[in-house]
């Protein structure tokens, strides 16, 4: 992957933008969003690493250093904890309608309209292999975790298969086995020769 190679940092705007116009990046926004800030930082190595200690000038060059790379970070699919914690210390360097315009769709979930950015989320699709569940469940328990409202593509969490009967044996001592002191878990059964 390219932000865990030695040569990221080197890359020049170009070469870093037309990486991130890509759709096919498997990668979560927040992931790309830290490693453009690093990318920046780098280039300019007098500028201390917190945002709240730069000063009027300092804030300017970062800007226009990553002025042209904003319009390509989806913030719609930063969580509401990664965007008050990683992006809005950077506030000063977004354009301010954005900030704003963020820090409403972060702070108020029942209205959650990022103004025209349609773009789909780049992660790729999340996969489990289950027999029970598809597709569409992961996308339902993405919503309600999330707390959606309408159905949403965007899967923002990675949903690991712990337990299966038939793979890991169908006995409550292989269940706890598997399953016992897991946080944030979601139990599936499926009754035995019907569609329930």
């Amino acid at each position: 992957m390219l932000f865990d190679s030695d040569k990221f940092i080197g890359l020049r705007g170009p070469l870093l933008e037309s990486y991130l116009k890509r759709d096919d990046l498997s990668l979560d926004e927040i992931v790309i969003w830290d490693n453009l800030i690093k990318w920046c930082l780098a280039r300019h190595t007098n500028i201390s690493q917190d945002p709240t200690q730069w000063n009027n000038e300092e804030i300017a060059i970062i800007e226009r250093t990553i002025r042209s790379f904003i319009p390509l970070i989806r913030f719609r699919y930063i969580s509401s904890e990664n965007f008050v914690t990683k992006v809005y210390p950077f506030k000063k360097i977004i354009p301010e309608d954005l900030i704003n315009n963020l820090f409403m769709f972060h702070m108020a979930p029942r209205s959650r309209q990022l103004n025209e950015d349609k773009r789909p989320p780049r992660q790729s699709k999340c996969y489990i292999d289950s027999v029970i569940i598809k597709h569409d469940h992961i996308k339902i328990f993405a919503n309600w975790i999330y707390r959606k409202v309408k159905n949403s593509e965007y899967i923002p969490y990675k949903f690991n298969l712990l337990y299966r009967a038939s793979r890991d044996g169908n006995t409550s001592k292989a269940f706890h086995a598997k399953c016992d002191d897991k946080e944030a878990t979601i139990i599936i059964v499926k009754v035995s020769d019907s569609e329930k």
